[in-house]
Order: structure tokens, then sequence, then C-alpha cells
């Protein structure tokens, strides 16, 4: 992550880089933002990228984003309104 913030900012150099990244690690919030990845339908997936999101970002890694409401599976208005 930080190879491609440096190369972005070394090709443009006036303009601030921005790196959305699957994998992150320590130190990687001077960089980017995360991305949960690719979640499925349902409330339980929902939960997961929220607890995530949520101890991602008390461990220092505050800006970050998830599939919402879901990019795998059948995404139709019964499956939210009646939940898992």
């Amino acid at each position: 992550m930080r190879t491609t913030y440096e190369g972005l900012l070394e090709r443009t150099p006036h303009e601030r880089p921005f790196v959305l990244t699957r994998a992150f690690f320590f130190g990687s919030q001077k960089y980017g933002a995360y991305w949960t990845g690719d979640s499925r339908d349902g409330f339980t997936e929902l939960s997961n990228a929220v607890s995530m999101l949520l101890s991602a970002g008390i461990s220092g890694l505050p800006f970050g984003g998830a599939d919402i409401p879901s990019f795998v599976g059948n995404n139709t208005e019964h499956t939210w309104v009646v939940g898992y």
C-alpha cells in the first residue's frame, strides 16, 4: 500500500493519492483506506462487516468501508425486510 501511495504521489505530486485496498496492516492508515471485501446478502454478513469496521477503527484504522447491502447473493427487498 505504501509503494502504491508513493508511486501515485510521484506521478502526480500536487494531488493527494487515494488508495483503496483489501489487505491492510499496522500503519496503513497513513496511506489509504481499506475495504472489507465482497459480502453475501443477509443480516449475518452485515453484522460481520460492522464488527470488522468497528474493530479496525478501534485499532487505529478509521477509514474503511463495506459492500452494503451486499455483492453476492439474492439481493431482493424481501431478503432485507424478512432477514435471516
